[in-house]
C-alpha cells in the first residue's frame, strides 16, 4: 500500500501509511535491500546453517542429549511442547539482542550495527533481513536455531519453526496487518518501543508502545504538517498577488 503523509483507518488486509515514514522504498532502496539481504540469506546463514547442524545433529549440543533421528516416531505431545519451547526462547533472545542492539553507551552497538536495519523507516519485506551481518547471526539466526536446539526438537518440527519464523519476519516487515507487523512498523515509527517478536517481553520490561502514544503523536505530527502547509500556500498566494 501507498505510504502518504496520512493515517486512516485500516481497510481489507492492508495498514494505513504512518506519518513517521513518508514515502515508501525507492527502486534503487529495494535494490540495494535485496543485495544485503542475499548476502546474508546466501552466505552468512549457509555458514551458520553448518555450525548449527554440528551442535544439534551431530554433537547433541555438546554431548547434552542424543539428536532425534529424522525416521524416528513423530510424538506430537512433545513436539508441541518443543514448539512453544521455541517461542519461548525466540521471545527472549530476540527481545534483549534487539534491545542491546539501541544501546549507544559503553559502546554505541545502534551506530556500530543495528542503524543499517533502521534505513527503512517504512518497512517492507525485503528489508526483514536487510541488517548488519552480525545482527543478523547473533539477533536473527541464533534466536531462531536455539530453539530446536535446545529442546532438542525432531526435524520435522525444526524445519516448521524455520518456515514459520521466515514467514513471520517477512510478514512483520511488509506493511500489511500480518503477523504482527503493525507493531514492528510501531517499532520503526517509535524507535524505543515494541523491541519484541511477540508481546510478552515487551509488557513485562516495561517497553510496548503506550495505548494513545502513536495516535497523539501522529495527530501532533499531522498539525505541524498542516500548518507548515498553510504557511506555504499563504507565501505562495502573496508571491502570486499582482503589485499594484
Amino acid at each position: 500500500p501507498s505510504r502518504g503523509p496520512s493515517r486512516g483507518p485500516s481497510r481489507g488486509p492492508s495498514r494505513a501509511p504512518s506519518l513517521y515514514a513518508t514515502r515508501r522504498p525507492s527502486t534503487p532502496d529495494y535494490h540495494d535491500a535485496f543485495s544485503l539481504a542475499s548476502v546474508n540469506m546466501l552466505f552468512w546463514a549457509y555458514l551458520s546453517a553448518i555450525a548449527g547442524d554440528i551442535l544439534w545433529r551431530q554433537g547433541g549440543c555438546f554431548g547434552w542429549y542424543t539428536p532425534i533421528a529424522s525416521d524416528a516416531p513423530y510424538e506430537w505431545k512433545r513436539e508441541a511442547l518443543c514448539f512453544v519451547g521455541c517461542a519461548a526462547v525466540i521471545d527472549f533472545w530476540f527481545y534483549w539482542t534487539h534491545r542491546i542492539m539501541h544501546w549507544k553507551t559503553p559502546i554505541n552497538l545502534y551506530a556500530l550495527v543495528h542503524k543499517i536495519h533502521h534505513r527503512y523507516k517504512t518497512p517492507a519485506a525485503v528489508c526483514a533481513t536487510y541488517a548488519h551481518p552480525l545482527e543478523f547471526v547473533v539477533g536473527n539466526l541464533l534466536g531462531v536455531a536455539l530453539g530446536p536446539i535446545l529442546t532438542n526438537a525432531h526435524p520435522y518440527t525444526a524445519y516448521g519453526w524455520f518456515t514459520l519464523t521466515l514467514v513471520s519476519t517477512c510478514g512483520s516487515h511488509s506493511g500489511y496487518d500480518f503477523f504482527g507487523a503493525e507493531k514492528h512498523d510501531e517499532h520503526h515509527e517509535f524507535f524505543d518501543w515494541n523491541f519484541g517478536v511477540g508481546p510478552v517481553c515487551d509488557n513485562l520490561f516495561g517497553t510496548s508502545l503506550p495505548k494513545g502514544h502513536a495516535d497523539a503523536s501522529r495527530a501532533k505530527t499531522a498539525a505541524m504538517l498542516a500548518r507548515r502547509d498553510a504557511k506555504a500556500a499563504e507565501l505562495d498566494a502573496k508571491a502570486e498577488k499582482p503589485v499594484s
